[in-house]
């Protein structure tokens, strides 16, 4: 799960079909965030989400804001 590689490469390297290994990572990757989205990604409190929007305000000047993503441009 964690190589980086394609469907397509795996593919070649493990002899099974492509829509087989996009059926494997599903099924892997449901059953990860069945079993552990509730330990490590349950849902903030309000008082949370209030520390959260302070912090983001006092940080970087952005108020009402709870999140940033980031990614390559």
């Amino acid at each position: 799960m964690a190589t980086g590689d394609t469907f397509a490469r795996l593919h070649f390297d493990f002899r099974i079909g492509i829509k087989t290994i996009a059926n494997i990572v599903r099924e892997v990757t449901h059953h990860i965030w069945s079993e552990l989205s509730t330990v490590y990604m349950r849902m903030p409190t309000q008082e949370e989400w209030l520390n959260i929007a302070q912090r983001y305000e006092i940080n970087a000047n952005f108020p009402h804001c709870l999140g940033a993503l980031d990614g390559k441009h």
